[in-house]
């Protein structure tokens, strides 16, 4: 089995209440860390460059304008703090969610 590494991705702008600040997670490389959102309930969309809401039956719906986390991935601060052996089966291990 492949190592990955271990990220902390970080937003660049303020944030503020009821909003993501950072997390951490296993990744293959910095642009998977990148394109990752700290809960599993939502993905990037590459077709329509956006972040999805990702349901039980795997359909999806884009995401309103507001929904806690940055809008545009490349404004990320993504760092490697390590290498992890596994990937557990939500990739994100630790967020940091400002709740308002």
């Amino acid at each position: 089995m492949s190592s990955k590494n271990i990220y902390l991705v970080k937003r660049t702008d303020p944030g503020g209440y009821d909003e993501w600040d950072s997390f951490v997670v296993i990744a293959t490389d910095e642009t998977e860390a990148r394109y990752t959102y700290p809960d599993p309930y939502h993905r990037w969309d590459h077709l329509h460059l956006g972040w999805v809401m990702v349901f039980q039956d795997g359909s999806t719906k884009p995401c309103s304008k507001y929904h806690g986390w940055v809008d545009d991935p490349e404004q990320l601060e993504v760092t490697k703090i390590g290498v992890a052996d596994y990937t557990p089966e939500n990739p994100v291990i630790l967020a940091s969610f400002n709740a308002g």
